[in-house]
C-alpha cells in the first residue's frame, strides 16, 4: 500500500506524516493546487516539509507537476512518477 499524503497549512504538516514509514514510496495529489500563486506556495511548503520529514525513495504525483516545484526533489535523487488527473485527461482529449 502506498500512503497518499494530504496536508493543508502548517498546522497539518506534522499530522500528515504521522505513522508513515521513512524512505518509502509516497503519493501526493497536486490537482487543484497549482493554478493560483498562493495555493502553489502552500503546496510547495507542505511538500517540502513532507520530503524533509519522510525522505521518500519515490514520489507519485496525481495532477500537475511543474518543474519549478518538483525539480529540486528530482535533483535529490527522488524518483517522481506523474499521473494526469481525470480533468487533465479530459482537457487533453478536447485540445487534441
Amino acid at each position: 500500500m502506498i500512503p497518499n499524503i494530504r496536508f493543508g497549512d502548517e498546522r497539518t504538516y506534522k499530522l500528515s506524516c504521522a505513522g508513515i514509514t521513512k524512505h518509502d514510496v509516497i503519493a501526493v495529489g497536486s490537482h487543484g493546487c497549482m493554478k493560483l500563486v498562493v495555493e502553489r506556495a502552500y503546496f510547495q511548503r507542505g511538500l517540502n516539509y513532507v520530503i524533509e520529514s519522510l525522505k521518500p525513495s519515490a514520489l507519485i504525483v496525481y495532477g500537475a507537476m511543474p518543474q519549478e516545484v518538483f525539480a529540486p526533489y528530482q535533483e535529490m535523487g527522488i524518483e517522481i512518477l506523474q499521473f494526469d488527473s481525470e480533468f487533465m485527461q479530459s482537457r487533453k482529449a478536447v485540445d487534441a
